[in-house]
């Protein structure tokens, strides 16, 4: 089974070394789970964390790209 989430909260604490920054952050993610006779036995998951660091500013946003002048 395959499930897609959406998590969103303010960072209060340390997260990954970056101390609070009171900013409100979404994150999503994917959690893939392996049944075996009717209850999970494996799970695996992906978490976009370099998109909540782009929020907390840890990590820049890209610039905006600029259109070719003809």
């Amino acid at each position: 089974m395959v499930s897609r989430y959406t998590a969103c909260g303010t960072q209060l604490g340390e997260l990954m070394g970056v101390p609070p920054t009171g900013k409100y952050v979404t994150g999503t993610g994917v959690v893939i789970s392996h049944f075996r006779d009717g209850k999970a036995a494996d799970e695996w998951e992906l978490i976009d964390i370099f998109g909540v660091m782009q929020q907390l500013a840890v990590i820049p946003m890209p610039e905006p790209a600029v259109a070719a002048a003809h």
